[in-house]
């Protein structure tokens, strides 16, 4: 019930700094026992054991960057990398915004039903750009 709490405004982060993240980065492919895990490491921090437990958090996360693990897909998504450079999300031209739209319209036609496009690529998304893209 605390991870849930912490994990929605205004109480919590969401983000790299949440619990559940840090418990996919320290113990990958864990599912939901990597999650017990580090509820239990971060309760054990509070503790007298926290040095120690500091300690195997950063071996644990040693060891996960090191051995990595393999990356689960979903069919259903698809990730653009749209290759526009340092134009990217600057380029606020109408002509601009329907070529991305076409891209990622093409993606979904591709099979995927959600398609991810990088940080910024339509730029300020106002009321107008939403109209246009629609």
């Amino acid at each position: 019930m605390i991870l849930l709490i912490t994990a929605l405004p205004p109480f919590g982060i969401t983000g790299w700094a949440h619990p559940l993240t840090a418990a996919g980065i320290v113990f990958p492919g864990w599912g939901w026992w990597g999650l017990l895990a580090a509820t239990a490491a971060l309760m054990a921090l509070v503790t007298r054991f926290g040095a120690a437990t500091a300690i195997v958090l950063s071996a644990l996360w040693f060891w996960s960057a090191i051995v990595g693990s393999e990356a689960i897909t979903n069919k259903a998504w698809s990730g653009l990398d749209v290759r526009m450079g340092a134009s990217l999300g600057r380029d606020t031209s109408l002509q601009r915004q329907k070529d991305l739209t076409e891209i990622a319209t093409q993606a979904g036609g591709s099979g995927a039903t959600i398609v991810v496009l990088p940080e910024s690529t339509l730029g300020v998304w106002t009321p107008t750009i939403e109209r246009i893209s629609a």
